[in-house]
């Protein structure tokens, strides 16, 4: 019995949800020079919930807005 095999598997697996979180606050931090750049690793839905969050810069929300113009095409 592995117990330590099964607990690393589920590690693995918050892993990338960690990063993903991170990364999200990182584009919405204002401060954050390379946000838009950082913004390329996020979902749809991250890109598109940052459309419409007033804490979010107004130039890092149009790039959000033609990125989701440019995906539906």
């Amino acid at each position: 019995m592995d117990v330590g095999h099964e607990e690393g598997e589920s590690a693995l697996i918050r892993e990338p949800n960690r990063m993903v979180a991170a990364t999200l606050s990182l584009v919405k931090n204002s401060k954050t020079p390379v946000a838009m750049t950082l913004m390329q690793r996020l979902t749809a839905s991250d890109v598109k919930r940052l459309t419409t969050d007033r804490n979010v810069p107004e130039a890092l929300r149009l790039s959000a807005k033609k990125r989701l113009s440019s995906s539906k095409h």
